[in-house]
């Protein structure tokens, strides 16, 4: 399948043809172009700033056959995060997303 990863993503996200974020997609208008360009024949999975049943209802909706959903994954009962970025993490806004070449 095929990865349809928006500007919107955080965490360790792939970027590939430029650092310049004013030129990458976001994924809902990524998503569709990536279908209508390979068709039925391979799955096209959204990813990036879906966080919840409304973005994945949109990327379906666009074509996607699956969506990848990163950060809102650490709230979950099966993350390992420690108390003290949980918090953080509840507490950030859209605006809150940096953008680093470290791996962790």
């Amino acid at each position: 399948g095929i990865i349809a990863q928006g500007y919107e993503a955080g965490g360790h996200r792939g970027n590939f043809l430029t650092q310049d974020l004013a030129a990458q997609p976001g994924t809902l208008a990524l998503v569709p172009q990536c279908v209508d360009a390979v068709g039925d024949e391979i799955p096209v999975i959204a990813a990036g700033g879906i966080a919840d049943g409304r973005g994945i209802a949109a990327a379906i909706m666009l074509g996607a056959s699956a969506v990848q959903i990163g950060t809102s994954y650490l709230f979950s009962k099966e993350s390992t995060v420690s108390s003290v970025h949980m918090a953080e993490l509840r507490q950030a806004s859209d605006s809150c997303t940096v953008l680093t070449n470290i791996f962790s």
